[in-house]
């Protein structure tokens, strides 16, 4: 065997040796070069041709009744249908029909017929599954991946052709030719053959819907001189096909179960010039699927989509005449009209749905051209309430007191610029699918929402959909400020008890309140002892309740004190949001709350022992317990314990206490109740952060900024039963109106 250093000196001796033969002319290379030689290429990882007979089973095949009729189901050439295969069934229906009842079946001829004393009805569409045995045949229900491989033994295989022939007359031609190879060569014309450097091709088999059509596969390769293969590799197959079903399309945000064929927007949509962080388009999503699926192949399918203004303007820049697989749109920019939203399915053959998925939606493009719409929610109900117009008639006034005063911007009154919407026909509007119009909000830069009664707003039909337009309008940039009694129950349905908002609830997400608790006034437990409100903010007025406003109130028990304002909630507020003011309670003035209480009539809590009972004061938050004294023995008890509000009393020696005892307590507790400097008014300004990337000396930063959104406010105690005498109600709600009119970002927030 040669070594590294022989082969290397052998090699130098013959380089020098040629290039002396050439520098001195005299030399001459000579010898045979081999022709070049073609390629060689064969398919690979697909189903072999069937040699002998092969079961296919099919399904969703459609045909048409003819009572009492045959009616062909399969004539392909040497194809058997398997007896007791079938399974004839209406679409969408799980129950198949019965043989010898509803039809009867040739299985030598293939074909069907069906009964008159039977349950198909004549005229109509079924669908039938079976399988059969027939020659030399494998059946695709899909456009599959057909993989193939050159070889080349004296260069490298440069590209490939490949051909998809249906044409019946070349394929006869083809198999009854002595010489495929020589007949193939002769009519290569005929063929319409696709150039690839890959190794693989997905064939879309076309056929006929409900057919099945014989496909010839054909593939050669051309080696790097341009030299194709001698003979061409090649395989049969055949391509069933049913039709797409019909797409089926629904807003985004609505859950997959409102996906339908005709979809109908009831509500009017807003529509931006542009998307915003807040307002992400009037967005659809649409689906389909195709009866061909198998549980480990699912047909690929695309889709093309119009959009059509009334009464028939195609919008162009939001329609996609070609087919692709989006399944999903965001619209923006539409003039305010109505517009139908159209999408058609076509599978892995071509083959149409038999029509398209539509929806329906009318578009309000927001102008924001006024100022204030002032809508009043007041129940006419005639308790609990001031008569008439007198809260309207205060808000009216105050505006007017005013106009020209803001810093911001200023409002004219004039009816339009300072509309007044009267909402308190509440059952009436709870047959309107919009009962705040979105083409009047649309043109408000501003909601204020009042209402001065007890009662809750509707009857659960209205408070749903004013909050849709109010989140609506929101989310494009408006502005709302809900002022009242009772808000949380009377404003929003919420019961009258310990409250917790959802994050995704409209008083979570939009007014960013978190817990609360929804007043009553007549609720026994709770009792009047909003006396005013207290500034959180430097420099803002403190409200106290006017007796006089109160008073005007309808139906109020005697009982109730007339300096104090029933039906106040009260509410915890996200980190973001702002407190204006908070709850003051009467329980926190001295001179009308004293700690001791002396002589008070209890009772022995039901389940007292032989040895002790429980006992329950009309007061909370115990600070001690004096003495427990029992009138009807004539005994005192000894304490035994007690939490903020129970007493537990113990009496060793005598007879039990009873629940018909009569008992007087005396005790020490805390009188500032819980509700005293909780939140009554919030506000919340929405800044929706952004981000863009940008380049720096060739580094990508991410950049974020933020934008202004939208902003709310609540006041859970209406201004009209506050004192009003040095002006602290129009210093509020010019420092409101002025808050929400400022036309950029609050920093400070």
């Amino acid at each position: 065997m040669l070594d590294k250093q022989n082969i290397t000196a052998a090699g130098l001796i013959l380089t020098l040796a040629l290039g002396f033969m050439i520098l001195q002319g005299c030399g001459e290379v000579t010898g045979d070069f081999s022709a070049n030689q073609p390629p060689t290429v064969e398919i690979v990882n697909v189903p072999p041709d069937a040699a002998g007979k092969d079961t296919t089973q099919h399904y969703g095949m459609p045909f048409t009744v003819v009572l009492s009729q045959p009616v062909v189901i399969l004539s392909m050439a040497g194809a058997e249908m398997l007896p007791n295969t079938e399974k004839v069934y209406a679409e969408g229906s799980a129950d198949p029909f019965e043989p010898g009842v509803d039809y009867e079946m040739d299985y030598a001829a293939g074909t069907l017929t069906a009964l008159s004393s039977g349950a198909m009805v004549d005229g109509s569409e079924y669908l039938i599954d079976f399988s059969f045995t027939v020659e030399n045949y494998y059946v695709f229900s899909y456009a599959p991946t057909i993989h193939w491989v050159g070889f080349d033994t004296d260069g490298f295989v440069d590209f490939y052709r490949y051909a998809d022939v249906t044409d019946t007359a070349f394929i006869n031609g083809f198999r009854a030719a002595s010489n495929p190879t020589s007949y193939l060569a002769q009519h290569s014309g005929q063929i319409v053959w696709k150039d690839t450097t890959a190794m693989e091709a997905r064939i879309y088999l076309l056929t006929t819907e409900g057919d099945t059509t014989e496909h010839l596969f054909f593939v050669r390769a051309v080696d790097n001189l341009g030299t194709e293969s001698q003979n061409a590799a090649f395989k049969t197959f055949y391509r069933s096909n049913n039709a797409p079903y019909n797409p089926v399309i629904k807003p985004q945000e609505q859950p997959d179960a409102a996906f339908t064929q005709n979809y109908v927007v009831p509500d009017t949509l807003f529509c931006l010039d542009l998307l915003t962080p807040n307002w992400q388009g009037i967005s659809f999503n649409w689906k389909s699927n195709d009866p061909d699926d198998k549980e480990l192949y699912q047909i690929p399918l695309e889709y093309t989509y119009y959009l059509v203004k009334t009464p028939g303007d195609t919008i162009w820049s939001w329609s996609n005449p070609a087919w692709n697989t989006t399944k999903q749109i965001n619209l923006f920019g539409l003039e305010t009209g109505s517009y139908t939203f159209s999408v058609w399915v076509r599978d892995d053959a071509f083959t149409l749905s038999a029509a398209p998925a539509t929806i329906t939606f009318k578009v309000i493009r927001p102008t924001f051209q006024y100022h204030l719409l002032v809508v009043d929610e007041t129940k006419r109900s005639g308790t609990f309430e001031v008569p008439g117009d007198g809260i309207r008639v205060f808000w009216e006034n105050l505006l007017y007191s005013l106009e020209g005063q803001l810093t911001s911007e200023n409002y004219v009154m004039d009816g339009v610029d300072v509309r007044f919407l009267n909402n308190y026909d509440l059952q009436g509007l709870s047959s309107n699918p919009a009962p705040l119009p979105y083409a009047l909000v649309s043109q408000y830069k501003m909601v204020l929402i009042f209402s001065g009664d007890h009662y809750v707003a509707d009857n659960g039909v209205y408070i749903p959909k004013r909050n849709g337009v109010l989140a609506d309008y929101l989310d494009i940039g408006g502005r709302l400020w809900m002022e009242g009694r009772r808000i949380a129950n009377g404003s929003f349905g919420y019961p009258a008890q310990p409250l917790a908002f959802a994050s995704d609830s409209f008083c979570g997400k939009y007014l960013k309140l978190e817990t609360g608790l929804g007043s009553n006034l007549q609720a026994t437990s709770q009792k009047t002892e909003f006396q005013g409100a207290v500034p959180v903010i430097p420099g803002m007025p403190e409200f106290v309740t006017d007796s006089t406003k109160v008073s005007q109130m309808t139906s109020l028990m005697p009982n109730i004190d007339r300096s104090l304002m029933p039906d106040v909630d009260w509410y915890t507020r996200s980190d973001d949001a702002m407190t204006l003011y908070t709850f003051k309670s009467v329980t926190s003035d001295t001179v009308k709350t004293n700690p001791n209480v002396y002589g008070e009539d209890a009772k022995v809590d039901t389940g007292a022992t032989p040895i002790q009972c429980v006992l329950d004061p009309k007061n909370d938050n115990l600070l001690a317990v004096y003495q427990v004294f029992n009138k009807t023995k004539g005994v005192t008890g000894q304490v035994a314990n007690f939490n903020t509000q129970k007493i537990t009393v113990s009496y060793p020696y005598g007879p039990p206490w009873e629940d018909t005892d009569s008992l007087e307590v005396d005790y020490r507790y805390d009188p500032i109740s819980e509700m005293h400097l909780k939140p009554v008014a919030v506000r919340y300004e929405d800044q929706p952060r952004i981000s863009e990337v940008i380049e720096i000396q060739g580094i990508q930063l991410t950049r974020y900024t933020y934008v202004l959104g939208y902003r709310t406010a609540v006041f859970a105690f209406p201004l009209y039963f506050m004192k009003n005498d040095q002006g602290e109600v129009e210093e509020v709600v010019k420092e409101m109106l002025d808050w929400f009119f400022y036309p950029t970002i609050h920093w400070e927030l």
